[in-house]
């Protein structure tokens, strides 16, 4: 999926496999095989593919065009540390960010809620805004929705 996302973008901007490999220090093999899905790409990979193709992290993985929901503006987020635990490997950063907060809390139970201070730092590791961030979250389906109080 990812995979073909970064194929989609590359092709769609008109750069050779070959480009993008001397721009990330890596051969040809190295990002068709990230393209097809046989070898996972690292996250610095990632941010830098993003840097040379002009976008974001979230944009460049197509986490941007799958926000079906907005997030209400000062409401804390609600991380799902199960759910967190498989997501994929984009999500690293996030999931040790949330590990380290549950750390200096001494929290350990089955959510963690993320202030808005907890979230200017994770703006600036995946270089995006919080609103492409949270899309990228609920693309990972990390966010435990709220309870709708009827």
């Amino acid at each position: 999926m990812l995979g073909a996302r970064l194929r989609q973008v590359r092709e769609a901007l008109e750069i050779s496999r070959g480009a993008v490999a001397r721009r990330l220090y890596v051969s040809q093999k190295t990002v068709a095989s990230w393209e097809i899905g046989t070898r996972t790409i690292p996250l610095d990979r990632v941010v830098a593919l993003a840097q040379a193709y002009r976008t974001t992290v979230p944009t460049l993985i197509g986490a941007a065009s799958a926000l079906q929901v907005e997030p209400t503006p000062g409401r804390p987020l609600t991380l799902d540390m199960e759910a967190l635990t498989s997501a994929p490997p984009i999500a690293a950063p996030l999931r040790a960010y949330a590990l380290a907060i549950r750390r200096m809390r001494d929290d350990w139970g089955q959510v963690l809620t993320l202030r808005r201070t907890d979230i200017r730092p994770l703006t600036v590791i995946y270089e995006t805004d919080a609103q492409h961030l949270w899309a990228a979250m609920q693309t990972w389906r990390v966010l435990r929705t709220p309870e709708v109080q009827a």
